[in-house]
C-alpha cells in the first residue's frame, strides 16, 4: 500500500496575502495549512518543463503524497505556491502532478529554500 511507503511527515505552509510594505514589496507571510502529512521525499536534482512555453525549471527533490493532500504549486493571486518542511528542511513547491493519471498518488517537484 502507498501508506507503507510514505515514511516521512511534512508540514505544508501557504503564502498569506497581505498589504505591501512602505517600499511596495511583499514579504512572505506563511501560515501552516496542514501538519504531520505522510510523505516520501527523495532528494535528487533534475529539470522539468512548466507552462505552455515549456520553461525549464530545476528541482532539487521529488516528494510523494496521498492523492487527497491539498498542496499547490501557485496561488490564485499569482503569488508563491506552497512550501513544505520535511526533516527540518524547507522546500518550495514547483509543480504537482498525478503522473500515473489514476489518482493513486501526487508527485510534487520541489526546490530547496
Amino acid at each position: 500500500m502507498l501508506s507503507d511507503l510514505l515514511v516521512q511527515t511534512a508540514t505544508i505552509e501557504r503564502w498569506s496575502t497581505r498589504e505591501p510594505g512602505s517600499d511596495f514589496t511583499l514579504n512572505p507571510e506563511w501560515s501552516t495549512v496542514d501538519e504531520n502529512v505522510p510523505c516520501n521525499l527523495q532528494e535528487r536534482n533534475g529539470t522539468l518543463s512548466l507552462g505552455d512555453s515549456g520553461q525549464n525549471v530545476g528541482y532539487s527533490g521529488v516528494c510523494y503524497f496521498e492523492p487527497s493532500v491539498d498542496v499547490r504549486p501557485d496561488a490564485a493571486d499569482a503569488s508563491l505556491g506552497d512550501r513544505i518542511i520535511v526533516g527540518g528542511k524547507t522546500y518550495q513547491v514547483l509543480a504537482v502532478t498525478d503522473q500515473a493519471g489514476h489518482g493513486a498518488f501526487l508527485k510534487v517537484y520541489v526546490s530547496s529554500v
